[in-house]
């Protein structure tokens, strides 16, 4: 066969193959599944800035800098397991109340430096199980401990505001639904979606509904580019369930305080809308290499109005260590 007429039967084959999988149209569905393999390690730089309000006063401000790594441990039936370690970390919370804001500032600081996680996934790199998640209990337990010992004047005082912080890092189910450091890299693999489309994912914690506003198949150089935004609605019956916990176990509840909590739990549920307005960029071999969050969280009750914008940006910083085509 002549050079061109290969050449040209190439061209049409791949022409056929791309027009298949759906990767030179972006109104077909879309599926983006990682080819991890074992050894492949990759460090991510994430800069998050925090402006709080109340009532449009600005009342914290806080800027995070992290670094995590993800390295592929091992394959099996399932799919994958990976480990995630947060090694290095620069808090700066600024709150008018000098003895919060070191409060915050120490518990921060120790949380993040919680250890190594362990993820199943299965092998679209959906996220199925912390395996290691015992260990991490133990580390919130301790951390709250010491900051007790640290700040014996406030007593029991600010138990509920720890436990507000630490509740989601001691329930399995929820700290698997809303880890931002795993969940933010693999919400979008193993799903369906093409531009234009809604995905709704629900927990026992919160109903997530996204709209991919586009998707920018791969070319030679990168993988896909997607754009979205997302809308949050908690779980009444959820947040009540960790107030009555969190309560419950300083002593027995009467039925009067626990339907001030359903009221309270139903208000918070009502009155909070948290929005999302993410891009993510991927490798070619499914591994995300950049992503880009607005997140706003605004909540109304009690004759005030609370706003949290967050902005994110989480950065692979080593693809040497991926095996990218």
């Amino acid at each position: 066969m002549k050079k061109t007429n290969l050449i040209a039967s190439l061209v049409v084959i791949v022409a056929m193959l791309l027009t298949i999988c759906g990767c030179n149209d972006n109104t077909s569905n879309t599926i983006i599944e990682p080819q991890f393999q074992v050894g492949e390690q990759a460090t991510y730089q994430t800069q998050i800035t925090t402006i709080s309000t109340d009532n449009g006063v600005e009342t914290s401000r806080n800027t995070q800098k992290t670094k995590m790594s993800i390295s592929v441990q091992e394959t099996n039936r399932d799919g994958y397991v990976l480990k995630f370690n947060t090694f290095a970390s620069n808090n700066e919370y600024k709150h008018p109340d000098k003895t919060i804001q070191s409060i915050v500032g120490y518990l921060g600081s120790a949380l993040s430096k919680k250890g190594a996680l362990l993820v199943q996934t299965d092998k679209t790199g959906q996220l199925m199980d912390i395996i290691n998640f015992e260990e991490i209990n133990k580390l919130v337990t301790n951390a709250i401990s010491t900051l007790k010992a640290k700040y014996p004047q406030y007593g029991e005082s600010m138990e509920p505001a720890l436990k507000s912080i630490t509740q989601p890092l001691t329930d399995k189910e929820y700290m698997l639904d809303t880890n931002k450091e795993v969940g933010e890299l693999f919400g979008l693999y193993g799903k369906k979606f093409k531009e234009g489309s809604t995905l709704v994912s629900t927990t026992k914690a919160q109903t997530v509904t996204t709209k991919i506003t586009s998707v920018t198949p791969p070319n030679e150089n990168s993988g896909y580019v997607v754009k979205a935004i997302s809308d949050t609605q908690l779980n009444e019956d959820y947040l009540y369930e960790i107030v009555i916990k969190q309560f419950e176990e300083a002593g027995k509840l009467t039925d009067d305080a626990k339907a001030f909590m359903r009221k309270r739990a139903k208000e918070i549920a009502e009155g909070t809308s948290i929005h999302s307005e993410v891009t993510y960029e991927f490798f070619s071999n499914g591994w995300v290499k950049r992503i880009t969050n607005k997140h706003t969280n605004r909540s109304e009750y009690d004759g005030k109005v609370s706003i949290t914008q967050k902005y994110t940006t989480k950065e692979c910083i080593n693809s040497q260590k991926l095996h990218l085509p």
